[in-house]
């Protein structure tokens, strides 16, 4: 269980992340030692293809991230409301020791909630908190 001390500390960290409910946009924090070492948002068009997901991956990745990190060694802060799922699952790859979820980033319903199962699994097998606040 989390301390309220953390607790608060994590809700400001996700805090910055925060957009109007009327965006399309993926936004993370990689923090190492309890420092944030690198902020990056993301907007996508309503419709926007996956594809289109990936061209925000490939930019991702030419920005140094995530190379310039050893995951395991940080904690990922993240929230979205398109293709999600696409980033935990890239971010999961990489093993970071914890990932915080905003819970809004979440509807639990149909096809979201099987993706959650898939997700859990992924991260349980390698030893992973996945944290939703």
């Amino acid at each position: 269980m989390m301390e309220n001390k953390e607790r608060i500390r994590v809700q400001k960290m996700l805090d910055l992340l925060d957009f109007s409910k009327e965006e399309h946009r993926i936004s993370i924090i990689i923090e190492e030692n309890n420092e944030p070492r690198f902020t990056f948002s993301w907007n996508l068009e309503q419709d926007e293809k996956e594809g289109k997901f990936y061209d925000f991956y490939e930019f991702f990745k030419k920005l140094g991230m995530p190379d310039i990190f050893d995951f395991k060694n940080t904690v990922v802060y993240v929230h979205g409301n398109s293709h999600f799922f696409i980033m935990l699952n890239a971010l999961i790859s990489k093993s970071p020791k914890k990932i915080y979820i905003k819970k809004e980033s979440l509807n639990g319903k149909g096809e979201q909630a099987a993706e959650w199962v898939y997700i859990r699994k992924r991260a349980k097998q390698r030893s992973m908190e996945l944290i939703l606040i």
